[in-house]
C-alpha cells in the first residue's frame, strides 16, 4: 500500500485507484489489504489535509473516508470534495464508528455514496466497490467469487451494510425493535441516495 508521503506518484495497477483516509493505522491497513488483495491500487493517508493533497496530486476512482479525525473531520473533507467541480464526481464512502442515523443522514445528504459502520468486512467493501465502480472490482474486471451479488448501481440498499457483530451490538444497546428500525431506515437512506 502506497503512503502518499513516501510516493510522489503511486504506481497504479490495473484495478481501481482508491484513496483510504483514516487516522487509525490499523483501519487503513485492514481496508487496504482487502483492496490490494483484489489488485486495486491503494494510497493511504492519515488526515483530511493529506487526503485533499492526495486528490489534488493524483486521480482516484473512489475514496474511503473516516469521519472522526483530528484537525479536519471527514465531513469537512467530504464538503471540500463535493464543493469542488474537479472532485465532486469521485464516490466517497464514509467508514466510521459513529453509527447514529443523524450522522449517516448528514453524510448522505452532503454527497457521500455510502455510509458504512466500522468494522467493515471484506464482503461489504467488495459490494460497495461493485456498486460504485460498476462490476469491475478486480484486475480481471469481474466481481470476486465470494463478493455478494449486487447488480445495478442502485442496488446498494439491498446489500447488508451491518455485519453480525454490529447487529448484535445494536440489539444489545437499543433492543431488537430499535435496531431493526435503525437498520431498515439506513437501508432506505442508502436506496434513496442512490436513486437520486
Amino acid at each position: 500500500m502506497a503512503n502518499i508521503e513516501n510516493s510522489s506518484s503511486p504506481e497504479f495497477v490495473t484495478g481501481a485507484r482508491i484513496l483510504v483516509v483514516d487516522d487509525n493505522r490499523m483501519s487503513r491497513k485492514l481496508i487496504g489489504m482487502v483492496l490490494e488483495g483484489d489488485a486495486h491500487a491503494v494510497v493511504a493517508v492519515a488526515s483530511g489535509r493529506e487526503a485533499l493533497e492526495a486528490v489534488a496530486a493524483h486521480p482516484f476512482d473512489l475514496i474511503f473516508l473516516d469521519l472522526l479525525m483530528p484537525e479536519m473531520s471527514g465531513q469537512e473533507v467530504l464538503a471540500a470534495l463535493k464543493g469542488d467541480d474537479r472532485y465532486k464526481a469521485i464516490p466517497v464512502v464514509i467508514v466510521s464508528g459513529a453509527e447514529d442515523t443523524h450522522t449517516a443522514t448528514d453524510c448522505l445528504a452532503a454527497g457521500a455514496a455510502a455510509f458504512l459502520p466500522k468494522p467493515v468486512d471484506k464482503a461489504t467493501v467488495r459490494a460497495v466497490l461493485s456498486t460504485e465502480l460498476g462490476n469491475e472490482t478486480s484486475a480481471a474486471g469481474t466481481v470476486a467469487a465470494d463478493a455478494p451479488s449486487v447488480g445495478a448501481k442502485t442496488d446498494l440498499a439491498d446489500v447488508p451494510v451491518f455485519d453480525a457483530a454490529t447487529i448484535s451490538r445494536l440489539n444489545s444497546d437499543f433492543g431488537g425493535n430499535k435496531a431493526a428500525e435503525f437498520t431498515s431506515r439506513f437501508q432506505e437512506l442508502a436506496r434513496g441516495h442512490k436513486e437520486a
